[in-house]
């Protein structure tokens, strides 16, 4: 078995993005140019659809028509970025970096994740990056095995010590990250990196030093962009902010805003009826509920359904009798995305004042949070 430390070895090859493009000099418009000639084995023809990928989903740049396994793409490109493939009717897509060059596709219909590229200097950076990073997964499959034998056999220590090795695994995977953005910090695969693995579960220090480390040069990368609004949205949620007002509809059809349950301690509970998490926290949410709302606790409950009888039907089931909201738009929420929220069971407690004095409490520390400052009051 490979070594953990083999994994800290700064990685040296470096993609630079060039460069600031001239509308003006026909000598630099020409280097944005890319094409994509692509080659499909395989029972099919039909068309092909190029393209991006963003937090409100995918979204088709260009179309071809594979003909006799064939089909072809040209176009220009602000900044290099990862593309995707989507053949009709197949779920799997062929994603890959495109830069200015002339790349190949080489795939089949029926094994699309073993799409071959080439001609793309980005996507061979990446690529390497990938094969360095498989050496976690090879640590991880071994012990996830382990896991789950000791949780199917009731051994709660060994457990919590399978646990912790993933934590550990996951926090030395994290340091290889930094490093390999930090050594290639003019690519456009390091800001994508830096977005992919580190933006969900970075702070805003975090956050910001991890765009600080990213050459200016980024800037204009969707990746980039996309940390900093991050970053903009975590500054205005931290705690000590004023909670920001959003109203959305109840079961029946009613508005709530947020702001009108000002004056209690209020949790803000993102959840969903599919999130097997949070279901198997609404039991102890609801016996502090019980207890503790006559003495000033309210909760509101931000869903991240879009089945209207799914939702209703979990409230239901566990006995949740506090205000619920939702847009039925699953993780697209507006309220989500106001609070920048990547992952559920997710908690923001506001005071009376509507001020965020806590994040992500459960459990325990929801209680003793909730204790402290309803006994201070």
């Amino acid at each position: 078995m490979k070594k953990i430390n083999w994994f800290l070895l700064a990685l040296f090859c470096l993609y630079a993005c060039n460069s600031a493009k001239d509308a003006s000099s026909s000598e630099e418009a020409t280097t944005s140019v890319f094409t994509i000639t692509g080659e499909s084995q395989g029972a099919y023809e039909g068309p092909v659809y190029l393209q991006l990928y963003s937090d409100n989903g995918y979204e088709t740049i260009d179309s071809s028509l594979v003909q006799e396994g064939k089909y072809s793409f040209t176009g220009t490109l602000e900044t290099p970025q990862r593309y995707y493939l989507r053949f009709q009717d197949k779920e799997k897509l062929v994603a890959f970096f495109l830069d200015a060059s002339e790349v190949q596709v080489y795939s089949h219909i029926d094994s699309l994740d073993d799409a071959v590229i080439t001609g793309s200097a980005s996507q061979d950076q990446y690529l390497a990056f990938e094969k360095e990073l498989a050496g976690f997964d090879d640590i991880r499959t071994p012990l996830m095995k382990a896991y789950q034998a000791a949780n199917e056999a009731g051994d709660k220590p060994q457990v919590e010590a399978i646990v912790a090795k993933f934590d550990s695994i996951r926090e030395v995977e994290t340091a290889f990250i930094k490093d390999y953005i930090h050594t290639n910090n003019e690519s456009v695969v390091a800001a994508y990196l830096a977005y992919r693995h580190l933006s969900f579960d970075s702070d805003t220090e975090a956050l910001g030093s991890l765009i600080d480390d990213l050459s200016a040069d980024l800037d204009a990368t969707p990746y980039v962009k996309s940390l900093k609004e991050r970053l903009a949205t975590l500054e205005r949620v931290a705690i000590g902010q004023p909670a920001t007002d959003f109203s959305l509809e109840d079961p029946d059809g009613n508005a709530i805003a947020l702001s009108s349950l000002k004056g209690k301690y209020v949790l803000i509970d993102f959840w969903a009826s599919w999130c097997g998490p949070c279901r198997r926290e609404n039991p102890n949410v609801v016996a502090l509920y019980n207890e503790l709302h006559e003495k000033g606790f309210e909760i509101l409950g931000v869903s991240f359904d879009s089945k209207h009888d799914k939702w209703v039907e979990a409230i239901a089931d566990d006995n949740l009798t506090w205000p619920h909201v939702s847009d039925l738009k699953g993780w697209q929420s507006a309220a989500g995305k106001l609070y920048g929220v990547r992952s559920i069971p997710h908690t923001i407690l506001l005071d009376p004042e509507g001020i965020i004095i806590a994040k992500d409490l459960r459990g325990d520390e929801l209680r003793n949070k909730l204790e402290e400052v309803l006994s201070a009051g």
